[in-house]
């Protein structure tokens, strides 16, 4: 309901704090034990509708279609937020979208492969990559993309 009003209170058993929780369990059991030899796994995080976007309009009052207004509330920073309250480190966390250069992609991807970053949240356009390391949490927002609704 965030993604639809901001104001709306955080509602604990909503649909992305009950993932949170999700991902926080298989962190915490996908981190390297020593004991068993068990490598760090990463958890992937594929959210397309992450932002809820403060509306922009021309200089006559018309919302401008397509603007990119400043973003009121997004959802790759809140969970973020919220894992790291849980205790989950933020160097093992990282947003796709802050690597926008291939050779900084190329650069994360390399730190997920070593166990380094544990959770990558992005959209699935940006994440259509594989890595050795990877579970995935996927939150079902595709049907306001039909295109999206294909993939796997």
């Amino acid at each position: 309901m965030r993604l639809i009003d901001p104001n709306m209170p955080d509602d604990p058993d909503s649909k992305i704090n009950t993932i949170i929780d999700k991902i926080h369990e298989e962190w915490k059991l996908g981190k390297h034990d020593p004991e068993t030899g068990l490598k760090n796994l990463t958890g992937l995080v594929f959210l397309d509708n992450y932002q809820y976007l403060e509306p922009e309009f021309d200089t006559e009052g018309n919302k401008v279609k397509g603007g990119k207004g400043k973003a009121l509330l997004n959802l790759y920073r809140d969970m973020a937020d919220k894992l790291a309250a849980k205790g989950v480190p933020r160097e093992e966390m990282a947003v796709i979208h802050d690597y926008p250069k291939q050779e900084q992609k190329l650069a994360l991807f390399d730190d997920i492969n070593a166990g380094k970053v544990r959770i990558l949240f992005g959209s699935t356009q940006k994440m259509g990559r594989r890595h050795e390391r990877a579970t995935a949490h996927e939150v079902d927002d595709r049907r306001r993309f039909p295109v999206a609704a294909r993939r796997p």
